[in-house]
């Protein structure tokens, strides 16, 4: 997904294994959650960056 496209769905950033985890209804640990806000952030990052170079 570009910069520039609308918000991905929030589920769509939780890597492959967190996603079979939450689908089989098995809650996910401390341990499984930090990928998902750090690709949260990136795509902040990444917006950012594409409307400060405007």
């Amino acid at each position: 997904m570009s910069a520039m496209q609308r918000s991905p769905r929030p589920s769509s950033m939780h890597p492959p294994e967190n996603i079979e985890r939450m689908a089989a209804g098995i809650p996910l640990t401390d341990a499984a959650r930090p990928p998902w806000p750090r690709r949260i952030a990136d795509w902040i990052r990444a917006r950012l960056e594409v409307c400060a170079s405007r």
